[in-house]
């Protein structure tokens, strides 16, 4: 079997430096759109609070932070527990390459609800009747 394979020439960069690694923090990252209007989140834990990040020596001194990210599918609509990826990040929020280890983690969401429940009023004939014998007259 022949293959016939059209070669598109494109530009490949690579870059080379001394593979290094470092004990970074862990932050979570939940976008506003993950979470349903009513609800509020009350605490997040994950299961690693520092990992290990692997890169070259140039990129791992840009690295800031790891970000727990909440998958992009998830809307937190109550309490949550599930695995969320692991992300070398930059001060700016920007995706730093590397190897995170390890590469995921579990987030555990606490949540509670906004919306206020009002007890009904209770009608005039209730409230008459109430002050009546509250009065004794």
């Amino acid at each position: 079997m022949v293959c016939l394979l059209r070669s598109i020439r494109k530009k490949i960069s690579v870059k080379i430096g001394k593979k290094a690694s470092k004990k970074v923090p862990v932050k979570y990252l939940i976008t506003a759109s993950q979470v349903a209007e009513d609800i509020s989140i009350t605490n997040v834990s994950l299961e690693h609070e520092e990992v290990t990040v692997t890169s070259d020596e140039e990129t791992l001194g840009k690295v800031n932070h790891v970000a727990a990210v909440l998958p992009s599918n998830v809307t937190i609509s109550g309490n949550y527990s599930g695995a969320a990826s692991l992300q070398a990040m930059d001060a700016n929020g920007n995706v730093l390459p590397s190897v995170v280890t390890p590469f995921e983690t579990t987030m555990k969401v606490t949540t509670k609800n906004d919306t206020f429940r009002i007890r009904q009023a209770p009608n005039r004939a209730q409230v008459r009747i109430h002050l009546v014998n509250k009065c004794k007259i």
